[in-house]
């Protein structure tokens, strides 16, 4: 229980260490590994020993979580205290955030993803029992995965924790191009070293002054060695998340040596000049859907799902704007339709006020009557008079013409061109709308891509909310 000033302030075992001579009367298994002093009172264990701290981590998960597990004698031990501590660290996280888990669906349900679980598969039984999330854990080592999945089994945790055999050469988050589904978040404690001889001490990794480690580590060469050591492993779900984006609410790891910080906080601050902006996220109303539903059972359009109900009045929304949109291709039309925005100009700010103008201008009769569209068809005289098309654009194609609508020839110079391209360019900014389901609620985020109006994002936003809370 070293380092007590650096445990979570929720963790059970900070300024707190467990009894050994209290365990070791309650657990036989546990008492063999205990030595005591001369009262007799105080109890100790050699943290040397391999055997004793498997047998106090299993018992400490007896005791204090009512967990039961088995961990093989060649695979890594967890250390239970600095497991405590990210799980508590990863609930500060949540509670930090907007909770659109708990506002979206009835049951609020967290779901996150473990990437290498390990033998005891401690970080989702904890969470599982702790605060009742759900897991998709990942392993890569065929041992690990088969201990993994019968330690979930025997605390009947199957319903809520899902542990996945991966390959190694595989992207550490591509399982996910096979599931549609959305997670809070995303955690692992990675392999420490690069090479074996990083892992065995024989390259100079500790400072002069660190003390050697008081305990002693049983891990796979899966647990301890990852090409490019930590800051490799975190550098490619860095790399990935750029990738999935929204699919997960927010990625962490643990490191376990200081001089991975630097290089991984300097790719952080790399790739985050991409994207500058977390997303704005907003729960649509339940209001709002049951009248979007209510309208869709009066016009038979109940065969939609939620959101494509949803999705089709946004995109109604924006029309009325004018503002211009696209439809990317979403992974699951049931779960997700994403539309990339580029307005050219503010049209949300005072739209209330235009609306009156319009209505006066409408009541004054001076609502402007557009002309009905004439179809004019040529007679044979006519087509006789019109010049051979394509001798002409052979002719133009020389002059730097084009032909222009109803045949007739309009020069484009090298002004008019780069004018033409600039009026497809010049948008206020780009920004990613999707709308996700989540449990039994839908999400809308908003996320900016470029431009030069943040402002008016933020603002496109607000005038959405406002709308759902209109009915």
């Amino acid at each position: 229980m070293a380092l007590n000033k650096y445990m979570h302030p929720r963790n059970k075992y900070k300024n707190n260490p467990p009894d050994f001579a209290v365990l070791a009367k309650k657990y036989p298994d546990f008492a063999q590994y205990v030595t005591y002093n001369k009262s007799e009172t105080r109890g100790f264990i050699n943290f040397k020993d391999p055997e004793a701290m498997r047998c106090l981590t299993c018992t400490l998960l007896k005791e204090d979580f009512g967990l039961e597990v088995e961990i093989p004698n060649d695979r890594l031990i967890p250390t239970l205290p600095l497991r405590l501590n990210y799980i508590h660290w990863i609930e500060d996280l949540l509670q930090g955030m907007d909770d659109v888990t708990k506002e979206a669906g009835d049951s609020g349900k967290v779901t996150g993803i473990d990437i290498g679980a390990g033998a005891c598969c401690i970080y989702p039984l904890l969470g599982c029992t702790l605060n009742g999330w759900n897991f998709l854990a990942t392993e890569v080592d065929p041992t690990s995965y088969t201990y993994a999945v019968n330690n979930v089994s025997r605390n009947n945790k199957q319903d809520n924790i899902t542990v996945k055999s991966v390959k190694r050469d595989e992207g550490l988050l591509k399982f996910l191009n096979e599931d549609e589904s959305y997670f809070d978040f995303c955690m692992c404690n990675p392999p420490f070293y690069a090479n074996d001889l990083e892992a065995q001490g024989l390259l100079p990794d500790r400072g002069s002054e660190r003390p050697l480690p008081s305990s002693i580590s049983t891990a796979s060469e899966a647990e301890r060695v990852a090409s490019g050591g930590e800051v490799g492993h975190v550098s490619r779900i860095i790399l990935e998340s750029l990738q999935l984006q929204q699919r997960i609410g927010f990625y962490t790891s643990m490191l376990g040596k200081k001089s991975s910080l630097k290089p991984l906080k300097e790719m952080l601050k790399e790739n985050g000049k991409k994207k500058s902006k977390p997303p704005i996220r907003t729960v649509v109303p339940e209001k709002y859907l049951q009248h979007l539903m209510k309208h869709a059972a009066q016009t038979g359009g109940m065969q939609n799902t939620r959101v494509q109900l949803v999705s089709s009045a946004i995109k109604q929304l924006l029309g009325e704007l004018q503002v211009p949109f696209q439809e990317c291709a979403p992974p699951s039309p049931d779960h997700s339709i994403s539309l990339t925005l580029t307005p050219t100009e503010n049209t949300w700010i005072h739209n209330r006020k235009r609306r009156r103008q319009k209505s006066r201008e409408a009541a004054e009769g001076l609502k402007h009557v557009e002309q009905p569209l004439m179809l004019q068809f040529d007679t044979p005289e006519q087509k006789e008079q019109q010049p051979n098309t394509k001798m002409e654009e052979e002719k133009m194609e020389h002059d730097g013409s084009h032909v222009g609508e109803g045949g007739k020839s309009e020069k484009l110079d090298d002004t008019d061109r780069a004018s033409e391209e600039a009026a497809h360019e010049e948008f206020l900014f780009k920004a990613c709308l999707s709308i996700s389901m989540i449990d039994k609620g839908i999400v809308m985020e908003m996320g900016w891509l470029e431009g030069k109006d943040k402002d008016g994002m933020n603002q496109l936003v607000c005038y959405l909310k406002s709308q759902f809370n209109k009915v």
